[in-house]
């Protein structure tokens, strides 16, 4: 019953919680409903009937809906009510003779929430008597929806007793005057209301009596725009002959109207709108800080003058672009940085919309380079010459000279930039930065060639090559130089580049090796070259050679026989240059001269062949040496040599693993592999020889005696020496081996050297075996036993890795037993063991070796039967029978038998029915169980219970068979699980729709042994199922589905509606039957059954779209309706219904044909400007959409019309749209005006107005040549030229007018061309935008005169000709709109030139480098160049300082009839005499052009020799010529005629051997006829000149020899290296003193060494010289205490011009840390107890500060450590520094040691020297520990105490002594004699003797600290005397005896409460 509720009543609990939620959450009643059509609000089917009667009054005159008044027949009764939704559609009816009415609707879906109304009409004849009757709107009420009927009653007509009007009113939305707005008229009815210019209508309203009323069939408020025409006026003929029932009020509302103003405006643009309005308020400014924007603003009309103002938001912007409808408002010539604004004025007011546009830019400057061919300079990275920059950049000038040149002068705006203000790009450019540019900039450069010298070595070029060191570094064999570091720099200062570019350093630090071809000298400006040839490669190695050797290369043994040894090994370095050796250790200086060398390989491998090894000598070493090209060292690679030639001795012999050795007196016997491990050793003695070298034990060599084969053992890890060596060498256990049979064993031992001992036998050897015999056997294999069961009625069953042999009574079992194997004896039989389920069978034991005495009667073979007697015990189930041999070798061989016997039948228990598939079915139900894939049937059997549920032994199952109704299906082994699966249908469930199986399911099993059930049903008790029948089918439900009402129906079936529908739909399943539906509506469920309690084949339901939610965003209903079968098999149907009440839109209006399309098909709803422009019959293409979505039902057709420019309107066509939505028409020739369209869809929507295109104009050429289009104006000429052109004398200028009054012009292209003066030549064109605009060419001066709308009809320009030629030709050609063009042109000629004259001489070799000095006769020749020359018009005038004036001869013309302005006409005049001559010549042509007067060059005759004087300003010379400051040379020539040009002054210039640049002169200034010219010598080197001076006319004066001296104003270069300044050192510390100068003097070094402490010290160090100085190199500080302390380094030095410098140093030398001081108190407690807590104080001295962060205090409490705080725990004090050693004074605060413990203080820290100090470190000798004791030490008796009696002779007494820290003494005494005692831990233990009077013991203990603790135990009685024990218990003694007892037992119990007390205090201190 328990098993039932945890299985069956579980599942029975889920199905009712199943049923239970399926109760209550299917609405099983709107599903019924919805079938039976009869639910209580939702559709029915049913005609709806509306009944009623209509009457006329008969007493009274209301209408009422009462029966009173007269029936009335003929009435018109229409009811409007919805259909599919909000669709409002009528239905209509006539009343009968008794007045009622019937309308029958049959498509009306009754809902409650319906809105209906009623409207009666009298007849026609009664319409004057009888006013219409109209409804309130009225709803369905559920009655009505129960009954159809909807029940009206009596309805009464009232008569007409009041005429009605119509009238209008006028109202301004924007407080405008009403007589200003429009006029509003009615008249018969008819509504009119006309806007005045700028005004338009905004809202109509009107009033029926006082209820909003709007004409029939309109819903939206503006309906009034459907009654407007195409001038905007308002007219309304709806109430027009009709019969008003009710006064009428129409509201017409005016306002101005609203113009766009679209603007775009760029960054930091802005716009004011309405600018000149005098109230700020008034005007709209808009602005674009942050980015640019664009927009719209709404500006009322006006017909005054309107105001817009374009501006700039920031000052560093100016005004770009002001663009006014198409129109640049901006001259080009007024667009500069200082146009920041500019205004605007509509003077006809805002009468339409306009486009403007604000474009800022940011004001720009330009950069300018000017410089000459030798470079380039770019301009932030261009190369242009001038670039425009913004206002407020940076700009970085960068210059580059070319290749070979070098910069002279560099400026900005003619301020020279200095070197240092020049930096260098990344890339080694040269870069000036001009920072925050507001102007202008003009950047100057000028390059000149780079002086080159060429030299062939780095001394000649004066370059320096030194180390770190300083030292000189000299070139090596291979000609490379070699360092681990370098330095190149020039003597002195002198800037230094290996690249011509960039600006240079002082000294090139070289840290990667470098092939230099030149280097150049200098900065920048000025630089020069110094070629080296050959290339100097400089190699930086700065990895020392290491010397590798192998262990077997570093260590070698030979014999005593060898005399000799080679030797290998590797040096490793790039830069390898030898490698030496020596039998003696080497110092880096004895390596670097004279070590024998080593043979050396190109890989660096090097070998020494027949090194000698000394003689009676075993041990030899031998040092390797590697030294690179950098003179660097390895450190030496050591080699040993030893010879050894003694043999090894064995010690011990073991044989591994002992204990499963079998030992007998004729052998010994391993069953499995063994080690023989073996101690040995090598002898380190020799020929009585001691410390002889031994190479150690290596190899233990085992083998048998017939040493057919040897196994070895060698050393894991060598051993040297003489060093136990133990080494196990395995024996293995194989068939061939040479102990696979009895051998006798030997061992031999061998050490590294081949030196074999003597063969050892095992009982020769010290053996842990106990080993008697030297033979062994190893043998493997085990007996071998065959075993043969019973084979008759044998089940054999593999179980848990054993063979079960199932039988139905007992077997015999027979064995075969052998040792031999391949005719081979074993080690022999031991002995034999049987057991049946574990009880032995003695009778067939036996023990073989009882009876062997000898190797020889050992047994190889045995036979045994285990009959069915002697298995008599076996039972029912599982038996287990072990058969058990052993050999003599211990190999055993067990054989397990497993006999079981099983005699019951088997039984099936479950049926398991399951899908296969996991995406397949399998429904279970009542009724059947279904699925639509494989089933899986799992049939479980058993065989392990009987029927009364016991368990029984079982052979197992062997198969189950499945039966499909009485038919066998398969049969199939039954699992490990006891289970069998089967797979039903046996075919594949494929896709076809079938049904595979339909039958009731049973199985039989049968097990191993035969036995089979009895057939077995499903059931429900047996299985997981309810039923017995298996249904297997693929066939899906099907669907139909029929929509109430369909549209159109578009591709694909796609339906389209404009109302709602229903849906009925049946679903069928004839197999399995239905088990559920589900329909939904736009993801809404309105359907959602299922049917699990029986079959059900067929359902129907139906559904509305109504009742679901439409998709909006495709205007949608998509059902999905969904039916799946009982077996799983499901059908889904969709079907999507669009419902499309959006009207098409026509995308583009797009025009095609031979001309110009300047619009894109775009189209709006108003009259647009001219975009099209053809010459032919135009294609038209209207392009509509209806939308993109699929629900959208497509373009039907295009409705479309035309208007001319003269107003005039085409018929409206109408045109299919193809399947693109597109429409084609053609618009004929000479048609200029608007299309006009509009776009229907499928059903039939459209929208209520039509759109435009760009307007469309067709000219053909025809019409464009009736038009004159090109007319030319201008002045008349005075005269003409040859040719009968029209001649002026100066510019022409032609007015033009273009004109076009059909399309419009286009464009204009004009020439201005003439055969001369061709740079006057014009030329251009203007391209005119479809806005009316210039777009592009040149504007200038063109305007536009006469537009119309878009159009530039006429433009004019004046052109100005300024060709100084004839035939000057003027072409003009414009181009319309559509592409016609026309052409004209006008010839004439204009002279303007003024007469050219010139003057030539014969003789023009002047002097060489004065072209005015002559000394010989000279003829002028004077031409004219002039079309139109006059010979009395032109003179020469001549002067003469001597007089003589020569005349002008007769002039001669040329005429060039090919260039008439080459024609010449000359004259020419001869200078004879000597003089200072003058010539000009005059003149003018026949036009009154005036020549240039030209004047000739003067010349002069000079024969004045000149004559050169030099003085010095700096006379004062220091070591013959040495000068220490700047020296000045003025130079002085006197000459009449002076030229500096032909002064030569040659000057050379070295600074430490290296050419320098010479200075230049100042430049010569003038007085009379003396010159003066200063040189200035101001910057280090050797100078000499010379002056030579020839003058004018070629006289050579005397050349100025100079003299030559030393200039040195460079201080001498002192450094102190190898220390760093105020710096703290714990390593080496070697400084130097490195100095230089170009003038150095040895004489002028001058060192001081000062320490804080040990005051001035004598330097101790060598000089070493260097290129053009010395460095001196200090010893390195000796690693002495006394030696840490603060030192100064002071140097000076001065050259031999006397120039001074000095350097200084200050740096500690620290390399012993700190050092700890303890005041007297500290040293007091160091290492002892104290009773009180004292502060600690000690003080830390360094020479360097420590770093303060890292100080560190911590106190250690009886071995817990605390870190303290600094300023809570402790104090510390820094003092000293400046110059001084720092002490820190520490304070740890006394009560971090108040309680009782032991304390270690330890001080951490690190100064800046990186010195860790600890105090505890040892070398430190400053530990801090102690203790704190304020508790005395505690006595505790144990077995003794005070007044106590003891009956014993001596009292052995015991006590404890403990102190919480350290107890130092204890003392006890009995009475007053110390006695002796014995201490075990606390325990003290003494003896009080026997004494007849009461003693007193006193304890005392004192502890380290001092502490004393004295405890007395009183009146203690030891003695065995009663009488007087019982005197001294006065108690007792005084007491009765029952006194006394009583007295005793408490005693007795006190004693025992006191020992249980004392026992439980010790307990606790445990």
């Amino acid at each position: 019953m328990e098993m039932f509720w945890r299985t069956k009543g579980k599942r029975i609990a889920a199905w009712l919680m199943i049923a239970l939620i399926m109760a209550t959450t299917i609405p099983f009643g709107s599903i019924r409903a919805s079938a039976d059509n009869t639910a209580t609000g939702e559709s029915g089917t049913v005609a709806v009937t509306i009944t009623g009667q209509v009457m006329v009054p008969g007493n009274d005159d209301e209408n009422t809906d009462t029966n009173n008044g007269t029936p009335y027949a003929g009435a018109k009764v229409t009811v409007t009510y919805p259909q599919s939704g909000s669709t409002p559609v009528t239905n209509e009816a006539t009343t009968t003779d008794d007045g009622k009415f019937n309308i029958s609707i049959g498509n009306w879906t009754l809902n409650t929430d319906n809105k209906y109304t009623v409207k009666v009409e009298p007849a026609d004849v009664d319409k004057g008597t009888y006013d219409s009757y109209s409804s309130e709107e009225k709803t369905v009420t559920e009655d009505q929806v129960k009954t159809k009927k909807i029940e009206l009653g009596t309805i009464t007509l009232k008569e007409k007793s009041v005429p009605y009007s119509v009238t209008a009113n006028v109202e301004t939305s924007d407080n405008s005057a009403t007589s200003d707005a429009g006029n509003v008229a009615v008249k018969n009815n008819v509504v009119t209301a006309t806007p005045k210019q700028g005004y338009e209508i905004t809202a109509v309203t009107v009033k029926k009596e006082t209820v909003d009323w709007k004409p029939d069939g309109e819903t939206n408020d503006n309906w009034w725009k459907n009654y407007k025409d195409e001038n905007s006026a308002f007219k309304f003929e709806g109430l027009k002959d009709v019969a008003l029932d009710a006064n009428y009020t129409f509201t017409i509302t005016f306002a101005k109207k609203q113009f766009t103003i679209i603007y775009k405006i760029s960054q930091n643009g802005k716009l004011i709108l309405n600018s000149g309005a005098q109230d700020d308020t008034d005007k709209v400014e808009i602005k674009a800080e942050q980015e640019s924007i664009d927009g719209n603003q709404k500006v009322p009309y006006t017909n005054d003058a309107y105001k817009i103002k374009a501006a700039v938001t920031d000052s560093k912007y100016h005004l770009k672009s002001f663009m006014v409808d198409g129109s640049e408002i901006l001259n080009t010539s007024e667009i500069d940085n200082a146009l920041k604004e500019k205004e605007y004025v509509f003077t006809d007011g805002i009468t339409q919309e306009h486009r403007i546009e604000v474009t800022a830019e940011i004001d720009t400057y330009t950069v300018s380079a000017t410089f000459n061919d030798g470079g380039i300079v770019e301009i932030n990275g261009f190369s242009e010459k001038s670039v425009s920059v913004n206002s407020g950049a940076d700009v970085k000038i960068a210059v580059k000279p070319n290749e070979g040149k070098t910069v002279k002068k560099f400026s900005v705006n003619d301020n020279p930039i200095p070197e240092n203000g020049i930096t260098e790009d990344k890339d080694g450019t040269a870069v000036y930065k001009i920072e925050n540019v507001n102007g202008d900039q003009n950047v100057t450069a000028e390059f000149e060639d780079i002086q080159n010298e060429n030299k062939d070595s780095l001394a000649l070029a004066g370059l320096n090559l030194l180390d770190s060191g300083n030292n000189q570094i000299t070139a090596d064999e291979d000609g490379n130089y070699y360092s681990s570091s370098a330095i190149l720099k020039f003597d002195g200062k002198t800037k230094i580049s290996l690249s011509q570019w960039g600006v240079g350093k002082t000294q090139l630090n070289l840290t990667e090796t470098t092939i230099i071809s030149s280097v150049y000298k200098g900065g920048i400006i000025g630089r020069k070259q110094i070629s080296l040839n050959p290339s100097v490669k400089i190699v930086i190695d700065t990895t020392k050679p290491k010397i590798e050797l192998s262990d077997d290369e570093k260590t070698i043994w030979k014999t005593e026989a060898d005399t000799t040894v080679d030797i290998t090994g590797t040096a490793v370095d790039e830069n390898l240059k030898k490698v030496v050796w020596s039998e003696t250790e080497l110092t880096p200086d004895d390596v670097l001269n004279g070590a024998q060398e080593a043979a050396l390989n190109e890989n660096g491998k090097f070998e020494i062949s027949g090194i000698q090894l000394a003689k009676n000598q075993n041990i030899d070493k031998i040092y390797i040496y590697a030294i690179d090209k950098a003179k660097q060292c390895s450190e030496a690679g050591v080699i040993t040599v030893y010879r050894d030639s003694a043999a090894p001795e064995i010690k011990e012999v073991s044989l591994i693993p002992a204990d499963t050795i079998k030992k007998y007196d004729f052998g010994n016997y391993y069953n499995t592999n063994i080690r023989v491990s073996v101690t040995a050793k090598d002898v380190n003695v020799k020929d009585g020889k001691a410390d002889y070298p031994a190479v150690g034990v290596k190899e233990i060599r085992v083998y048998s005696d017939d040493d057919t084969k040897v196994y070895t053992g060698t050393v894991s890890t060598q051993v040297s020496g003489t060093s136990d060596a133990t080494i196990e060498v395995t024996v293995p256990l194989e068939e061939a081996g040479i102990f696979a049979s009895l051998k006798e064993v030997h061992i031999k031992a061998v050490d590294a050297l081949g030196n074999e001992s003597k063969a050892y036998k095992l009982t020769e050897i010290k053996n842990h075996n106990g080993i008697v015999s030297d033979v062994l056997m190893l043998e493997k294999d085990a007996p071998v036993v065959k075993v043969t069961p019973q084979a008759d009625g044998k089940y054999e069953n593999a179980k848990d890795g054993k063979t079960e042999y199932w039988y139905k009574e007992i077997p015999t079992i027979a064995y075969e037993i052998t040792e031999q194997k391949d005719q081979t004896n074993g080690s022999g039989l031991a002995a034999r063991t049987v057991t049946v389920n574990g009880d032995k069978l003695t009778s067939k034991a036996k023990n073989f070796m009882e009876s062997i005495a000898g190797s020889d009667q050992i047994v190889q073979e045995d036979s045994l039967t285990l009959s069915a007697n002697d298995l008599q015990k076996v039972q029912e189930g599982e038996n287990t029978v072990v058969t058990t041999y052993t050999d003599i070798a211990g190999n055993k061989t067990i054989d397990t038998k497993t006999i079981c016997l099983d005699t019951h039948q088997p039984d099936v228990t479950r049926f398991n029915i399951e899908k296969k598939d996991a995406s397949k079915i399998l429904n279970i139900f009542t009724f059947g169980n279904y699925g639509n894939g494989v089933i899986k049937v799992t049939v479980t059997a058993d065989d392990l219970h009987s029927d009364d549920g016991s368990e029984v032994p079982s052979a197992g199952l062997n198969e189950i068979t499945l039966y499909v109704g009485e038919e066998a299906y398969q049969t199939k082994a039954v699992g490990s699980d006891d289970t069998a699966v089967f797979e039903l249908p046996a075919e594949t469930v494929l896709n076809e729709q079938k049904v595979y199986l339909d039958k009731k399911i049973s199985a039989t099993v049968t097990d191993n042994v035969g036995n089979q059930s009895e057939k077995t049903l499903v059931t429900t008790a047996n299985s997981n199922v309810k039923n017995s029948n298996l249904m297997i089918e693929t066939v899906k439900p099907t669907i139909t589905s029929v929509l109430s009402a369909e549209g159109y129906v578009g591709k694909n079936g796609i339906i389209y509606n404009n109302s709602d529908t229903g849906v009925r739909i049946k679903v069928e399943d004839k197999d399995s039957g239905i088990y559920s539906v589900k329909a939904s509506v736009n993801n809404k469920e309105l359907v959602n059954v299922s049917y699990p309690d029986q079959k059900t084949v067929t359902e129907s339901y139906e559904i509305n779209t109504k009742d679901a939610v439409i998709n909006a965003d495709t205007n949608s209903y998509d059902m999905v309706i969904t039916a799946i079968d009982n077996a799983g098999n499901e059908y889904s149907k969709t079907q999507r219904v669009y419902k499309d009440i959006t009207a098409p839109e026509i995308l583009s209006i797009d025009m095609e044909a031979a001309g110009n399309k300047e619009a894109d098909g775009s189209v709006s709803y108003t009259e647009t400007d001219y975009g099209y422009y053809f010459v032919e019959n135009t294609k038209v293409t209207v392009t509509a959409t209806d939308g993109s979505k699929e629900g959208d039902s497509g373009v039907k057709e295009i409705h479309y019309y035309t208007v001319d420019t003269n107003g005039t309107k085409s018929s409206e066509q109408i045109v299919q749209a193809d399947a693109e939505g597109k429409v084609t028409f053609v618009v004929q020739a000479g048609f200029k005006g608007q299309i006009y369209a509009c776009a229907y869809d499928m059903l039939n929507n459209h929208e209520e107005r039509y759109v435009t295109p760009s307007s469309l104009i067709i000219e053909t050429a025809e019409q464009h040549a009736r038009e004159k289009h090109i007319d030319f104006n201008k002045a008349a000429a005075a005269s003409k030229d040859a040719k009968g052109n029209e001649l002026y004398e100066k510019d022409v200028t032609v007015d033009v007018t273009v004109t076009d009054t059909f399309s419009g012009i286009r464009s204009v292209e004009w020439t201005v061309e003439s055969p001369y003066d061709k740079e006057n030549n014009q030329s251009g064109n203007v391209e005119i935008s479809n806005q009316g605009a210039f777009s592009s060419g040149n504007a200038d001066g063109w305007s536009q005169t006469k537009k119309d709308k878009n159009l530039v009809t006429e433009l004019k320009k004046s052109f100005t000709v300024k060709n100084n030629s004839n035939e000057i030709k003027m072409h003009i050609k414009m181009t319309d709109r559509a592409g016609n063009t026309s052409e004209d042109e006008q010839i004439f000629s204009i002279d303007k030139t003024k007469p050219e004259i010139k003057i030539a001489f014969d003789n023009e070799t002047p002097d060489a480098e004065n072209t005015t000095m002559f000394k010989e006769n000279r003829v002028a020749t004077i031409t004219v160049t002039e079309r139109n020359f006059e010979v009395a018009d032109f003179k020469a005038d001549i002067t003469n300082t001597d007089g003589v004036i020569p005349e002008l001869s007769a002039w001669q013309t040329t005429e060039n009839t090919e260039n008439p302005d080459q024609s010449v006409s000359t004259a020419t005049i001869t200078f004879a005499e000597d003089g200072d001559y003058t010539l000009s010549v005059s003149g003018k042509d026949k036009a009154a052009n005036q020549a240039e007067t030209v004047k000739a060059d003067d010349f002069t005759i000079d024969k004045t020799r000149p004559v050169i004087t030099v003085t010095y300003d700096n006379n004062n010379a220091v070591n013959g010529n040495y000068y220490a400051a700047v020296r000045t040379a003025t130079i002085q020539i006197e000459e009449h005629n002076f030229s500096e040009n032909r002064v030569r002054i040659t000057g050379t210039a070295t600074d430490n051997g290296a050419g320098i640049s010479f200075p230049q002169s100042s430049g010569f200034t003038g007085n009379g006829d003396v010159h003066t010219a200063t040189i200035t010598c101001g910057t280090d080197g050797l100078y000499n000149f010379n002056v030579e001076y020839t003058d004018m006319a070629g006289n050579i004066a005397e050349t100025y020899t100079g003299e030559e001296y030393y200039v040195d104003l460079t201080e001498p270069e002192i450094e102190i290296v190898g220390v760093e300044d105020y710096s703290a050192n714990n390593g080496d510390v070697i400084p130097q003193i490195v100095m230089s100068d170009t003038n150095f003097d040895t004489n002028g070094v001058n060192i001081e060494l000062v320490g804080a402490n040990q005051g001035s010290v004598a330097p101790e160090g060598s000089y070493t010289n260097q290129g053009n100085g010395e460095t001196f190199t200090f010893q390195n500080f000796p690693k002495e205490q006394s030696y840490d302390d603060i030192y100064t380094i002071n140097a000076t030095l001065t050259d031999m011009a006397g120039n001074e410098s000095n350097a200084t140093v200050t740096f500690s030398v620290n390399r012993f840390g700190s050092v700890y001081v303890f005041d007297q108190t500290l040293k007091d407690i160091e290492g002892t107890y104290i009773q009180n807590e004292i502060d600690v104080k000690l003080k830390e001295v360094n020479v360097d500060s420590l770093e303060h962060d890292k100080i560190k205090v911590v106190v250690d409490t009886n071995g817990t450590p605390r870190t303290l705080e600094e300023g809570i725990d402790y104090q510390v004090q820094e003092s000293g520094g400046n110059g001084q050693w720092y002490q820190y004074d520490y304070t740890i605060n006394k009560s971090l040691f108040a309680g009782d413990g032991r304390y270690i203080v330890t001080l951490y820290s690190e100064d800046i020297a990186g010195n860790v100090n600890e105090n505890i470190d040892e070398s430190k000798e400053a530990e801090i520990s102690f203790g704190v004791d304020k508790t005395a030490p505690v006595v505790i008796p144990i077995d003794v105490e005070s007044n106590a009696q003891y009956p014993v002779d001596t009292k052995a007494a015991n006590v404890t002594v403990n102190d919480n820290l350290v107890l130092d003494s204890v003392e006890i005494y009995i009475g007053d004699k110390k006695c002796d005692y014995t201490v075990d831990g606390e325990n003290y233990q003494f003896n009080i003797p026997n004494n007849t009077k009461k003693q007193d013991v006193t304890i005392m203990a004192v502890d380290a600290a001092g502490n004393k603790t004295n405890y007395v135990l009183n009146g203690i009685l030891v003695t065995t005397n009663t009488f007087i024990r019982w005197y001294n218990n006065k108690p007792l003694f005084v007491g009765s005896i029952a006194g006394a007892a009583v007295v005793t037992g408490g005693g007795v119990g006190a004693a025992i409460a006191l020992r249980s007390g004392r026992i439980k205090i010790r307990r606790k201190r445990k």
